[in-house]
Parts: structure tokens; C-alpha cells; sequence
């Protein structure tokens, strides 16, 4: 049997068989309906988005930390940074990301000057700082 005929098959199959799809109504239980409902009213008021940063330095030398900011704000006047102290490291994290694929390439472009780059979550991006993000 050759794909064309198989293709034949399929199709004709599936026009038969659709007929029993028609004129079924699917109906959502009140509990289901509340769960969307509240799901849609917490996104409506939440303020931050969840996405992606470099990070581009992790250290514990708060003056190497910076000397790495202002080379960087230096050479990359328009990407946002962040500067985060969990105790006893500081984290250097720039750029804004909707998706990991776009963090990522941001990661291998800033690999060369900062060996230590790596992607990260941020679950607390504006969308300000999404639309800041020009690369």
C-alpha cells in the first residue's frame, strides 16, 4: 500500500466518523467555571510576569561587583540590570525575557565577556522591563 492510498483511507475515515461528533454539546461544571474565573481575576491583578534573565556575575566582592555594573552600563547603556543580594552573594542580572530561547541567546552574545553567564527564572518582570529589553 502505497502513502497515497493510505492518505485516502484516513480521510475517508475521518468524513464518516465526524458525524458522530456533531450535535454534541460539552457542558463545564459550575466548580470548573469558579477555577477559570479565578484563575483569569489573579492574572488580571497581578503586576509581574514570569520570564528570564542573565546573569551575568555572582560574587561575593561587592566591589567587583561594581567594577563589572559600570563596565557593563558602559558597553550596554539600553539592557535594564538588576542587582540582587542574597547573602553572602550579589547577583549581577540583566535583559528581560518573555521566553528561555531569547535568554539564551543573550547568554552566548555576553559569553565572551562575562565566562560565568548563565539563564535564570525571574518570576517578577514588569512589562516595562520586557518592552526595555532591545538587543
Amino acid at each position: 500500500m502505497n502513502l497515497r492510498n493510505l492518505f485516502l483511507i484516513v480521510l475517508l475515515y475521518s468524513i464518516f466518523t465526524s458525524h458522530y461528533l456533531t450535535g454534541q454539546t460539552i457542558s463545564e461544571s459550575p466548580e470548573i467555571s469558579a477555577i477559570i474565573k479565578n484563575y483569569t481575576l489573579s492574572n488580571k491583578q497581578s503586576e509581574y510576569i514570569n520570564g528570564w534573565r542573565v546573569q551575568i556575575l555572582a560574587t561575593t566582592d561587592r566591589i567587583s561587583l561594581e567594577n563589572t555594573k559600570s563596565r557593563f552600563q558602559n558597553n550596554y547603556p539600553d539592557i535594564p540590570l538588576q542587582v540582587v543580594h542574597n547573602r553572602p552573594y550579589y547577583h549581577l542580572r540583566v535583559g528581560a525575557f518573555s521566553n528561555k530561547k531569547e535568554a539564551i541567546l543573550m547568554k552566548y552574545f555576553f559569553r565572551k565577556s562575562y565566562p560565568g553567564a548563565m539563564e535564570i527564572i525571574d518570576n517578577k518582570l514588569t512589562i516595562d522591563l520586557l518592552l526595555a529589553t532591545k538587543f
